[in-house]
């Protein structure tokens, strides 16, 4: 090989390096003292210093040296979508109903039940919901277990309730002081203490759920549901994981 042919050679090698995109150094996160962590996340949580400190010292992200690179959940929450984000892209996002508490199914269900208007508010629900009628449940089971319809007057006393004007609204606060709590929240709890976890659910702080119950029913069906969550989260999470 002559010198020429390696001086050639090099050079090519050369500006192909010289090609290839320049590697952004890398930017130092901002970091947190654990005073400044701390009063944010007391405004967060409404003057709770309690829940405060437990975030810091046990879910704010933060090095072996204790330095402190959330300041808030809302950060946390950032950090957390973005990584789902990420993950989905590149391994592929599953249905929709695999994710969402509520499923695409019992939005649907929704929204039928929503754009009828004939019957009580129990017929309404009852089409939708129970699997069989009082008389085929009679028909099952042995005569000590015949009764009166329980389950019907249960629900049509919840369905009533003064404060809900609206069927829809009524419908899902019957899911939340009911099948929520006796179904999924507690499986969670049941799940994470047997081993030795610990669950949160943001999305039933007391505070979230007054201004949701608040907001007209129709805006919850919009978007193919959760329209003002997604549109909340617009511009803060990923459209990735807004519109999976």
């Amino acid at each position: 090989m002559t010198l020429d042919l390696e001086f050639g050679n090099f050079k090519a090698i050369n500006m192909e390096v010289m090609a290839r995109p320049k590697v952004q150094p890398r930017v130092k996160k901002k970091t947190f003292t654990y005073e400044e962590a701390l009063k944010a996340s007391i405004d967060y949580f409404d003057g709770d210093e309690l829940a405060a400190s437990v975030w810091i010292n046990k879910y704010a992200l933060k090095d072996s040296d204790g330095n402190l690179y959330e300041q808030t959940p809302a950060d946390m929450h950032r950090r957390i979508a973005a990584e789902i984000a990420r993950v989905e892209q590149r391994f592929g996002a599953r249905p929709a109903e695999w994710h969402s508490g509520v499923t695409l199914t019992e939005r649907r269900r929704l929204w039928r039940m929503a754009a009828e208007r004939e019957g009580s508010r129990l017929e309404r629900f009852r089409q939708h919901y129970f699997d069989r009628d009082h008389p085929e449940f009679l028909r099952m089971v042995t005569p000590p277990y015949r009764g009166a319809d329980h389950t019907g007057e249960f629900i049509a006393r919840r369905l009533d309730d003064a404060l809900s004007d609206d069927f829809l609204d009524a419908v899902l606060k019957l899911d939340v002081t009911t099948l929520i709590v006796d179904d999924p929240v507690k499986r969670v709890d049941n799940m994470t203490m047997a081993w030795g976890l610990e669950a949160r659910v943001p999305f039933l702080d007391h505070h979230l759920v007054e201004v949701a119950a608040r907001c007209p029913a129709g805006l919850k069906l919009q978007s193919d549901g959760k329209h003002l969550l997604k549109r909340i989260a617009r511009g803060i999470v990923p459209d990735a994981v807004i519109d999976r």
